[in-house]
């Protein structure tokens, strides 16, 4: 479930408008929302998240204020098929990531840590938690079918992530679409788990144009 927060949202891009990212806030809160609730039965715990920062801008400029400097980094990257196309991913700290793995398989982790094969394989799940959800609440406002692929993980610091030296993450020069969400796992108490992560959304030129355009109808 989502929970009233303050919301600092990036100025006006020459594609979006202050006024259709406002309506993207929304489309993120709800897919937010929905992402919350099934990760809270996973783990069989409360997760409270705040409503998502909106922004579209350039990859390294997020990554770079959602993760600090140097600082290691998972993604969880997937394309996205179906009626309209692109790349996403969702992407936190190697420090966060590992807390969640912690939490759903409900102790310490192995020998390989993140790369172990449970580990991994918890992380994609958690990827494609947090992607679906948000890819539901668009696909709704669209109308249209938009269904994330397998994940497979990234890892690396922010400068890398951010440099696609992968080769995988969200390549090119064009804006992403950003939701950045901070997200509390447990009951409020001083033993809360606090962490964040980011959604990106890389769209191919069509969907773009059909957000812009769906975007447009609202106002």
């Amino acid at each position: 479930m989502c929970r009233p927060a303050g919301v600092r949202m990036m100025a006006a891009t020459p594609q979006f408008s202050l006024a259709e990212l406002d309506i993207l806030r929304e489309i993120a809160n709800i897919g937010s929302g929905h992402a919350a609730t099934v990760l809270s039965q996973m783990i069989a715990m409360p997760v409270m998240i705040d409503v998502p920062t909106i922004s579209v801008e350039r990859l390294h400029a997020v990554t770079r204020r959602m993760v600090p400097e140097r600082t290691a980094a998972v993604a969880l990257f997937m394309q996205v098929v179906g009626d309209l196309t692109g790349q996403t991913s969702f992407v936190l700290s190697e420090e966060n990531a590992a807390r969640l793995c912690r939490l759903l398989l409900g102790g310490q982790l192995g020998s390989d840590g993140l790369r172990g094969a449970m580990e991994e394989s918890t992380l994609k799940e958690i990827g494609n938690v947090m992607v679906s959800g948000f890819l539901t609440a668009l696909s709704a406002f669209l109308g249209q079918c938009l269904v994330p692929s397998v994940p497979e993980i990234v890892f690396g610091s922010s400068e890398q992530l951010a440099g696609g030296g992968s080769g995988r993450l969200l390549a090119g020069g064009e804006p992403v679409l950003a939701a950045t969400t901070n997200f509390r796992v447990g009951d409020g108490g001083p033993d809360a788990h606090r962490m964040r992560g980011v959604f990106l959304f890389a769209m191919d030129p069509a969907a773009r144009t059909t957000l812009l355009s769906a975007l447009r109808h609202q106002l």
